[in-house]
């Protein structure tokens, strides 16, 4: 049974005024603080239907109601009103946005932009090595049996791998190697690389191939390595708020920002399409903190998405002024990305 007309506004007065104070919400607040029109009783009577619907809850016989995740997710889904159109507001979120040269610097900046404006954590993932374009490779032999691959991507990433073999190449053999990868591959994905060489070995079985694809192999990473770097800013912001309290859910939540693997993880499997996604309360289970929620969407570099970027907050957020600002700041740093010169000129 879905809920219309009158249960509606009503069920949009108590979140919005309970986003506001962080207190259960009663009849005769909203009387007071809204526009309804409706006595008391009318609302009293309204709040217990949607009680029992699964919408509010009552933590005390005395107290007034609170939304639960099941209010949030009707309220994102139905009850938010027109955000803001492609484009609008860009220019004043512009001005506020300091890009650098140096990609990952552009991140951060990006991650403290998203806290900064929305007064919770912001988060930035960046994209997978094996999915930039390759720019070049330089060796350093540690041992026998160990080399480090600095590996450096059109864009500006940087990767560090420390590749175990049986027996490491001599110096000459990863001078010529770098070389032949530098010399034939930039610009392509690691990917298609691999793919390359894997067809040449069928042929040719050369060793510097055999050695070539192992070297890649690595820097591609396995499953079990996260998706990416994670940048997260604002982690403080959080603790303001009386949710976080209590010292244990302090502690759950210090360790959600610890364990940035888990949340990597999470965030790339929840965000396969374009557009704003919403992931409330125990939607994301995973992070161990069940009254959190996450507003997260992809940014590009030209057609492709590059990687993800959002904000952590209660699930008592402000959607209607986080959604927005995730999807401008996401199109902001991809024009960047796509056009760092232009992007450049406009903030100066």
């Amino acid at each position: 049974m879905e809920i219309t007309g009158r249960d509606q506004d009503i069920l949009r007065a108590t979140i919005l005024c309970y986003i506001k104070t962080a207190t259960p919400v009663g009849s005769r607040t909203l009387t007071k603080i809204s526009e309804l029109g409706l006595s008391p009783a009318t609302i009293r009577n309204v709040m217990a239907d949607l009680e029992e619907l699964g919408y509010l809850e009552q933590p005390h016989a005395s107290a007034g109601r609170v939304p639960t995740e099941k209010a949030y997710r009707f309220y994102v889904d139905h009850l938010l009103g027109p955000t803001l159109s492609a484009g609008e507001g860009d220019g004043l979120l512009a001005l506020r946005f300091t890009p650098s040269e140096d990609v990952t610097d552009t991140l951060q900046e990006a991650s403290r932009l998203l806290s900064l404006l929305s007064h919770y954590a912001g988060v930035v993932v960046t994209p997978r090595f094996s999915s930039q374009r390759f720019k070049r490779v330089e060796f350093v032999r540690l041992g026998e049996r160990q080399l480090l691959a600095i590996f450096v991507s059109e864009d500006g990433f940087i990767q560090h791998r420390r590749i175990e073999m049986d027996d490491a190449p001599s110096a000459n053999q990863l001078r010529q190697i770098a070389e032949e990868l530098n010399s034939r591959f930039r610009g392509q994905d690691l990917h298609a690389i691999r793919a390359t060489l894997v067809e040449e070995m069928r042929e040719h079985k050369h060793r510097y191939d055999q050695l070539m694809q192992q070297i890649l192999d690595a820097a591609q990473g396995s499953p079990t390595q996260p998706p990416g770097d994670l940048y997260v800013e604002g982690k403080t912001n959080i603790l303001d708020f009386p949710e976080f309290a209590e010292a244990e859910k302090m502690k759950a939540l210090f360790k959600t920002f610890e364990e940035k693997y888990m949340m990597m993880t999470l965030i790339e499997k929840s965000l396969d399409g374009d557009g704003v996604r919403v992931f409330i309360g125990s939607e994301n289970a995973a992070l161990g903190v069940n009254n959190l929620s996450l507003v997260l969407a992809n940014y590009r570099c030209g057609e492709h998405s590059y990687g993800t970027l959002g904000v952590l907050g209660p699930t008592r957020m402000e959607y209607d002024r986080v959604i927005p600002l995730v999807d401008q700041v996401a199109r902001l740093l991809g024009e960047f990305l796509t056009h760092p010169a232009r992007t450049d000129r406009a903030a100066g």
